[in-house]
């Protein structure tokens, strides 16, 4: 990959016409936390097996801090792995923004496309007036950015715009 020359990469197929590549720096970093390496190993396999396009899981850390977890499909994108409920993919969706623009969720209970969305909708309302109730300024999600959401066994294609 272009944007990490002196990366090395290991792959791993995870559907018929795709992989995932991860990163040297990442498998070392995986070592250090095993069950977060898990849940991001499982949740690239499930977004290029259902799209059939590669992952690229990048390493943890660069000079400017923290990476976003993966490139894929040209684009730098932050995964979450949701363990709770509606509230969850909410809070989840609105914390990854702070690493990239674009998110994939992977949501672990069986929840419904539309209780995915209307929970994102209800947290960026309520993350909205609570920064104007104290006076802080709150950073809108960008309109373009992708919202990829996994869940009942299905990936689901949005943008930030279908939220907002």
């Amino acid at each position: 990959m272009e944007l990490y020359p002196n990366e090395t990469w290991v792959s791993e197929k995870a559907g018929d016409k795709s992989s995932v590549f991860v990163s040297s720096a990442r498998e070392a970093d995986g070592a250090k936390d095993p069950a977060v390496y898990a849940s991001d190993k499982l949740m690239a396999t499930a977004l290029a097996k259902a799209t059939g396009k590669d992952v690229f899981m990048l390493p943890e850390r660069n000079k400017g801090g923290k990476n976003p977890d993966c490139v894929f499909d040209g684009a730098t994108m932050e995964m979450k792995h949701v363990r709770g409920g509606q509230r969850k993919v909410g809070v989840n969706a609105l914390g990854a923004l702070s690493q990239s623009k674009n998110v994939f969720l992977y949501v672990d209970k069986p929840i419904s496309i539309e209780s995915c969305l209307s929970g994102i909708r209800g947290t960026l309302t309520n993350s909205r007036n609570q920064a104007k109730r104290i006076g802080v300024s709150f950073t809108e999600p960008k309109r373009e950015g992708l919202l990829y959401i996994f869940t009942k066994g299905e990936l689901h294609k949005c943008t930030w715009g279908d939220v907002l």
